[in-house]
């Protein structure tokens, strides 16, 4: 699926098709936020810091539009990447085995 997303540029909007599922990380504090968007606009977000702090965080959102708005609000002021279902998986698989350990 591919869904156009909508980047608010002074004077003009840019317009950027982005093909779902579709993996991106933005830095912040100094770790990385890997991302996933799935095909029926479900967002998943493993997060882990130097252990201190670990989560996986999952919504749906409701439409094309709002995914659109979703990934715009990341490019419009972050340092924002595409990654690959790989990087992606790898950080999700390293996330959830640090929770898992903690039961």
């Amino acid at each position: 699926m591919i869904i156009q997303v909508q980047h608010k540029v002074p004077v003009t909007v840019e317009t950027t098709e982005v093909k779902l599922p579709y993996y991106f990380k933005e830095k912040r504090y100094s770790f990385d936020h890997y991302y996933a968007i799935l095909e029926d606009f479900t967002v998943i977000h493993p997060y882990c810091t130097d252990g201190n702090y670990v989560s996986i965080y999952i919504k749906r959102l409701e439409s094309a539009e709002e995914v659109g708005e979703f990934i715009e609000s990341f490019y419009s002021n972050k340092d924002v990447e595409d990654t690959t279902e790989q990087e992606f998986r790898e950080m999700f698989d390293k996330t959830h085995q640090i929770i898992t350990s903690k039961l």
